[in-house]
Order: structure tokens, then C-alpha cells, then sequence
């Protein structure tokens, strides 16, 4: 009894052992169900920015493998970049500042501008601005550490040929000496010329409206006269007076020295001085670079336009004109070639294109 027993025993323990190898060889497979895979990573987008790390080189997982990206081709930040390469950030709102040494680099955001040691590029890809600084994508990333690193391993080149190296001067052959000079036979001195005098200027004598031209203060150097017209219908000395003393500011008032009127403000033919006359001050009427016809040219204006239609000066105005130029030659010595209409002197029309100037060189002589 006790042998069956044991016997017993000894087949379930068999047969439990054979159970479980049975059942730990059987797959899930098999069971009709399928392991679980890990999911794929996917690819970044092409405008995903990657993350930036201070290592020289970070990897992308892809579907199939890893990719290492140099540092010096993966987007970067403006900051990163001045960190990378040790210099100075500074961020001026419109644009970022980085400075090392000799070296200038400026960023502008929101553009394809970058200025590198005072030369300006444009890059493919515009800077993005972020919260704090700029962000570069992988080509401006990679032109730039390769213009900068190109910048920095020059200068360090240059600082350590030169340093503590004086610079050779250039060694010159002495030339040779000069021949000496020649003496030259002294030569008499030619005779003294008598140069003539000059004719003291013949005066007349101040007869009838002549008589209250003549200044009362000492008389200045005229050397020419210079003629113009008002290029209005209306007008006379004291009108032109307050014009140019009031409107343009000129502390003297009327830039000319003598107006002759057409009987609208003023007599026809009527002469009436100015201050700058009677002061004998330099005029305000022919503006040059040297200033000469300001300074030494007496400045006459004929009311009137003499350059729409037909017009001309009156016969009053002519005979009067005459009568002036003729005593102001007199006087001062002024040459009939020396008396200019305003057109002379500067770019203007003045004294209009009807003026008679053949009548008036025919009568002033």
C-alpha cells in the first residue's frame, strides 16, 4: 500500500513538472496575441528648431538612427554664439551687438542683415527674435561661427608673430652728396620805371536833383553798377525798405541804393536814396561767392516788370537812369563796360529781357 502510494506521488510530480515546461515554452504568439513595439520616433520638421545644448555636437533620432550634428551647424541662439566664441553681448533693441577684441558683429532681427567687422552680408534665412535674444537658423549658424572663428584664429595669429618684436626698420643707402651749386653772376639792377599817376577822377560840379546825391559821409570805392527791376507793378523806396528790413531781417534795410519810381508810389522818373546809400554802405542786390558787387556796386531799382509782354521803362525813368549812371561814372571813375544788369551778375532775368540796353549804353556814354 504504502509502495502504490509513493508511486502515486512520484507521476503528479512528473506530470506537474512536464505542465509547467509545456506552459513557459508557449509564446503569447501562439496564444493568438502580439507583443507591444515601442512607437517610432518621428522626424523633426524641417522648421522645428532643435534643442541647444553646450555640447560640441547633439544627435537628432530619426526613424532608423541617430544623427550628430556639429555645434557649428545647428541653430543656435545670438547669446550661444557670443558665449561659443567669448565676446561681449549686448542687445540695442534693433539690433544685437557682439564685440571681442577688434571685432564687431551686428545682428539685425527680422532681417537677412549681418554686419561683420564693418562688412555687411546677407544671409538666406532672417534673424528671429525671441523673448531675449535672436535666434539663428543652422546656415546663419554655421556662416557665422566659420566668419567669426576665420576673424578671431587671424587676430590671435597677428598678436603672437608681433608681440614683443620690434619692427624692423628699412635700411636706406646713403645717397650721395650734391654737386654744388653754380654761382650766378650778379646781375645790375634794372632801372626804376616811372609809373604815371593815375588821373584823379573828374568830379561835376552838383547841378539841379545831382546836388542831393552826393553823400554826406565819406564816400566808398564804387566800382560798378548794377541795374534791376522790382518785378512788380507798384512800389517805391520806402516799400522795398520795410520788405527787406521787416520780412528778410536785413539791419539795413533796402538791399538797393537808388529806386527810380514809375509814378505808381512814387514820381515817374522820381530818384529817391536809400540808407545804404546816405550811410554809404555796402548793398544787398547781387549776391556772389566774392561778394564784390555787393561790396563795390551801386545797386539801381526801376520799379516795374520789364519781362511779361512788351513792357518797358517810361521815358521818365530812362532819362532819369541816364542822368544817374552818367553822374555815378563821373564821380567814381566807373568804365561804361562796368555797368551790369542784375542777369550779369547772378542766375535771375533781372532786369527782364525788354530792358533797352543798347539806348541806355548810346545815352550814358
Amino acid at each position: 500500500m504504502n509502495s502504490r502510494a509513493g508511486r502515486t506521488l512520484s507521476l503528479a510530480l512528473v506530470f506537474s513538472a512536464g505542465a509547467a515546461l509545456f506552459l513557459g515554452s508557449a509564446s503569447p504568439a501562439q496564444a493568438g496575441d502580439r507583443p507591444a513595439r515601442a512607437p517610432l520616433a518621428r522626424p523633426a520638421p524641417p522648421n522645428l528648431l532643435l534643442p541647444v545644448s553646450t555640447t560640441p555636437t547633439t544627435s537628432v533620432r530619426t526613424a532608423h538612427t541617430r544623427i550628430a550634428i556639429p555645434e557649428a551647424q545647428r541653430p543656435m541662439t545670438a547669446l550661444q554664439i557670443a558665449a561659443r566664441h567669448g565676446l561681449k553681448y549686448h542687445d540695442a533693441g534693433t539690433y544685437v551687438l557682439l564685440e571681442g577684441g577688434t571685432l564687431r558683429v551686428r545682428i539685425y532681427p527680422g532681417t537677412s542683415t549681418v554686419v561683420i567687422a564693418g562688412r555687411e552680408y546677407t544671409v538666406k534665412d532672417p534673424a528671429l527674435r525671441s523673448e531675449r535674444t535672436i535666434v539663428l537658423s543652422k546656415r546663419v549658424t554655421g556662416f557665422l561661427n566659420h566668419k567669426i572663428g576665420s576673424f578671431r584664429a587671424d587676430e590671435r595669429v597677428h598678436k603672437t608673430v608681433h608681440r614683443g618684436r620690434p619692427r624692423a626698420r628699412p635700411r636706406f643707402k646713403p645717397l650721395p652728396p650734391l654737386p654744388p651749386k653754380p654761382k650766378r653772376a650778379k646781375r645790375t639792377p634794372a632801372p626804376a620805371r616811372t609809373i604815371p599817376a593815375k588821373p584823379a577822377p573828374k568830379k561835376i560840379a552838383p547841378i539841379g536833383p545831382e546836388r542831393q546825391w552826393i553823400p554826406p559821409t565819406r564816400e566808398r570805392k564804387w566800382k560798378w553798377i548794377v541795374i534791376h527791376h522790382s518785378d512788380d507793378q507798384r512800389g517805391n523806396m520806402a516799400k522795398y525798405d520795410d520788405y527787406h528790413r521787416n520780412d528778410k531781417g536785413w539791419e539795413h534795410g533796402c538791399g538797393y541804393h537808388f529806386v527810380i519810381g514809375n509814378g505808381s508810389l512814387s514820381g515817374n522818373g522820381e530818384v529817391e536814396m536809400g540808407p545804404r546809400w546816405t550811410k554809404q554802405l555796402h548793398g544787398a542786390h547781387a549776391k556772389t561767392p566774392d561778394n564784390r558787387f555787393n561790396d563795390h556796386g551801386v545797386g539801381i531799382c526801376l520799379v516795374g516788370d520789364f519781362n511779361v509782354g512788351s513792357a518797358k521803362p517810361s521815358s521818365a525813368q530812362m532819362s532819369a537812369l541816364v542822368r544817374l549812371v552818367r553822374w555815378l561814372r563821373d564821380r567814381y571813375g566807373i568804365n561804361l563796360s562796368d555797368v551790369h544788369g542784375h542777369c550779369d551778375c547772378c542766375s535771375t532775368e533781372c532786369p527782364g529781357k525788354n530792358f533797352p540796353w543798347a539806348e541806355l549804353k548810346r545815352r550814358a556814354r
